[in-house]
């Protein structure tokens, strides 16, 4: 795997535990620096309040609700923005984060790598 996370500090969004731990794992393995994992949109939302992300990976469905406000937000402080979903559809998300990326729920290490190498690369 490349090391697309290389140094940068990542807000991982998810509210199904196993998932986000393994996203963790994903960004720690591909070079992050430092990863904050929300379980919540309002986690997420204390986490961006408290400092910034080069990178985020948000689920767009949370019990608190989408994440598509957020990721707005996320995007105009020039944070990477990574949307990981099983519900969703990258034109319609794309309407609220046009430089955002997409990877579909399920997902491997490498898509996420790729997404991520893709981002920072556009973003340069």
């Amino acid at each position: 795997m490349n090391n697309a996370f290389d140094g940068a500090t990542v807000l991982i969004l998810e509210d199904e535990a196993i998932i986000s731990f393994d996203l963790e794992l994903t960004a720690q393995d591909l070079g992050a620096a430092r990863t904050v994992c929300a379980f919540s949109l309002r986690e997420a939302r204390d986490a961006v309040d408290a400092g910034r992300f080069d990178i985020a990976i948000l689920d767009v469905n949370l019990p608190d609700g989408s994440s598509e406000a957020l990721a707005s937000r996320l995007e105009a402080t020039g944070t990477l923005v990574i949307f990981h979903t099983g519900h969703g559809d990258p034109d319609t998300l794309g309407a609220h984060c046009p430089s955002a990326g997409f990877v579909a729920k399920p997902s491997s290490p490498q898509q996420i790598a790729a997404e991520a190498a893709r981002l920072r690369a556009a973003a340069t």
